[in-house]
């Protein structure tokens, strides 16, 4: 059972934490949902400066935001919904 002083638990906060930096950093004001953990996880963008953008190019600049953490190794298989509100 992963507790607040797990250290692992933390490691995944802090992944979190950085992932959630990087994806503020390219979109200002944006709604980010990070669900899973390293090995596995899903993460969801809401942006207003998603509204021109084709599929391609939303899914692009979000993992462009993440790929240091791939190449790295500190985040694996992710899942990646990026869409302008509605």
């Amino acid at each position: 059972m992963n507790t607040p002083e797990d250290p692992q638990n933390n490691s995944l906060d802090n992944l979190f934490d950085n992932i959630r930096e990087r994806i503020h950093a390219r979109f200002p004001g944006a709604l980010i949902e990070l669900d899973g953990d390293a090995s596995r996880m899903q993460i969801i963008v809401i942006s207003k400066e998603f509204a021109d953008m084709s599929r391609l190019q939303k899914q692009q600049s979000v993992y462009a935001c993440i790929n240091e953490l791939i190449t790295g190794g500190s985040l694996h298989a992710v899942s990646i919904v990026s869409k302008a509100p509605e």
